[in-house]
């Protein structure tokens, strides 16, 4: 015998033919397979080992010299153990088994098959597990496996061993098919009947057991079963549940109104393997109370295990509006033993609405327009009732203001047959003029009426308005966001300003700060008539000028200045806007006002000059 290692990427080969040491030869006949090496983790580091069959059993019958199993390093091919079994021809794969969870694989199962005379081919199989976790691997169990009923090619051990815990002990016990049975083995006795009287004696299965095992919950009973070609072994158990996919309660009519009368039905299986061993009572409740019971005698299992169908059972009841739970419960008594229970239950929801109603979904945002556009609205009409019918949706649009329009998109339906739960949507096109303000709103009253019956009808509002632009500014003399005033000491200093609003609604300031000058004092906003202003109240583009103030103490040094920050905000929250002015203010002599002035040509200006003249010299002025 040889082995071959290959490298997966590239398809070359890491080994060139290692020859397996020990090989011998066999004339016991047929041979089946080789079996190829099994990848096994069997010390601490992190490269993978192998366990290679050499199948033989040189001595045939004899005891003694059974098949071999090598176990060797994948990088070096080192040998880490090298045993036989007791007696047999190895068709099958070994099993090794990690029996603490460390990572380790520390057994290694197996199972072989012999003739038990030269002179007829009845045939005799053998099983048992080594520990190979020592330096030599000791035999801890081993059994024999009697031929059955079947042909003499029945009894090849083709089928690898599986394991699995089928008393609970933590120890994995062994399972194999071999010939047409099926057999358990004790992980720490070997012994069948030290797992269960249900297992003390093989399992007969219907044919021949060459295919591998495989374990699963197929029938979804909560428990492991072993699948082996086309059979399935199962535990032998009752499993009551409610049949799948939506099927365990159903309504009669599936759409109810209320008032009418609906059929509430339960339906469910037997999916075990077992007739239940006692009447089983199921109940449906509506709203968690009870209003039907019902008994089964006798559940049988559905195919495959049985013949058994689906069991039903209806109660009547009157619809009323809402939403009912519904739920069906079996075994409410726990008279019988299951596979599971936790499938005993299954819920569903009866919705009892009238026949017609209709939600209107107009956006979830305000329809906001800018002036002098328009825009189109899209709103859903969807049938919530239980009745498929004729609908026509009209709209009252008196009290939009005078130049705004509101009309149906010439694309859309208005007369739409509406199904339940399928929208169907209509557009609208909106328009305001560009002399529309930012703070006006209107709305639009959306009706739909069931052409069977005006009397039914249903009505949202639609909100429409302008789109709000908010600005706020505050200059100087020269366009900037400062200006420069003078006062006489015992008299006001002043500082023109303008402030605009340049959104295109009415605005409201919200707040009017200023930092503290170094004079002292707090300054003031005032209107050219002298009149303090406390707030502001603003239409879309209007600007207004004002004179920032400040008295100016009679002990100020002539020529000293101070300077002040003003503040001024609109709105409110995230939508607040507020706007800064630097204002410096000097003490003087002498005082010109209107300290400035705004406008046309040809308008005739006066001014004022307030002085404190001294005893001699003269005052002097330039207007260029």
């Amino acid at each position: 015998m040889w082995i071959w290692r290959v490298d997966g990427a590239t398809g070359s080969l890491d080994w060139e033919r290692v020859a397996i040491q020990g090989t011998d030869y066999d004339e016991d006949a047929p041979r089946l397979r080789l079996p190829g090496p099994v990848i096994a983790q069997l010390d601490n580091d992190d490269a993978p080992e192998m366990i290679l069959t050499v199948p033989t059993d040189a001595n045939g019958r004899t005891s003694g010299q059974g098949a071999r199993f090598i176990g060797m390093e994948m990088t070096s091919t080192d040998e880490i153990f090298n045993f036989r079994t007791p007696n047999g021809y190895a068709d099958a794969q070994p099993l090794v088994v990690d029996t603490d969870d460390d990572g380790i694989h520390d057994r290694l199962c197996w199972v072989t098959w012999y003739s038990e005379s030269s002179f007829n081919f009845n045939r005799k199989g053998m099983v048992g597990c080594h520990d190979i976790s020592l330096q030599t691997p000791l035999k801890e169990w081993s059994r024999d496996m009697q031929r059955g009923a079947g042909t003499d090619n029945d009894e090849i051990a083709v089928s690898p061993p599986i394991w699995m815990d089928l008393d609970g002990d933590s120890t994995p016990e062994i399972i194999v098919a071999f010939g047409k049975r099926l057999w358990a083995f004790d992980g720490v006795s070997g012994a069948s009947a030290d797992i269960s009287n249900a297992w003390s004696s093989p399992l007969s299965l219907p044919h021949r057991a060459w295919a591998a095992p495989a374990i699963a919950d197929m029938d979804g009973d909560g428990t492991l079963d072993i699948l082996i070609g086309d059979t399935l072994v199962s535990q032998r158990a009752t499993d009551l549940a409610p049949l799948a996919d939506g099927r365990g309660i159903s309504f009669n009519p599936a759409q109810v109104d209320p008032g009418q009368q609906v059929t509430i039905t339960g339906q469910f299986s037997n999916f075990g393997t077992a007739t239940n061993d006692d009447s089983v009572d199921a109940v449906i409740l509506v709203n968690g109370v009870e209003v039907k019971r019902q008994r089964f005698d006798e559940v049988k299992p559905i195919a495959p295990s049985g013949e058994g169908g689906p069991q039903t059972f209806s109660v009547d009841i009157t619809a009323e509006l809402g939403i009912h739970n519904v739920e069906l419960r079996l075994d409410i008594n726990n008279n019988i033993t299951e596979a599971r229970e936790d499938n005993n239950i299954v819920t569903s929801e009866l919705i009892v609405v009238e026949p017609y109603v209709v939600r209107i979904d107009i956006p979830s945002e305000n329809q906001r327009i800018s002036p002098g556009s328009s825009s189109q609205i899209a709103i859903d009409f969807t049938a919530i009732g239980s009745k498929t019918s004729d609908w026509t949706v009209t709209w009252d649009d008196s009290n939009l203001p005078n130049g705004w329009t509101f009309d149906v998109d010439s694309a859309s339906v208005t007369n739409p047959n509406l199904q339940p739960n399928s929208p169907h949507q209509i557009l609208f096109d909106a328009s305001i003029p560009s002399s529309a303000l930012g703070d006006e709103n209107s709305f639009v009253d959306i009706t739909v009426t069931l052409d069977s019956d005006a009397n039914i009808s249903f009505t949202t509002r639609l909100p429409i308005e302008v789109l709000r632009t908010r600005g706020l500014s505050i200059v100087g003399p020269d366009g900037l966001g400062t200006t420069q005033g003078v006062g006489r000491p015992g008299y006001d200093a002043s500082a023109w300003i303008m402030v605009e609003n340049l959104g295109n609604a009415h605005e409201s300031s919200t707040s009017i700060d200023w930092t503290a000058p170094s004079w002292g004092g707090t300054p003031s906003l005032r209107t050219a008539d002298g009149i303090e202003v406390f707030s502001l109240d603003l239409d879309p583009n209007e600007k207004v000028e004002l004179f920032a103030t400040l008295h100016v103490d009679s002990m100020t040094q002539l020529g000293s200045s101070t300077s002040t920050a003003l503040t001024i905000c609109i709105g409110s929250g995230s939508e607040t806007i507020c706007e800064n002015m630097d204002i410096n203010l000097t003490a003087s002599a002498v005082v010109v006002s209107p300290i400035h002035s705004r406008t046309l040509p040809n308008v005739t200006l006066e001014w004022s000059v307030n002085a404190d003249l001294p005893a001699s010299g003269h005052l002097e002025w330039n207007d260029s």
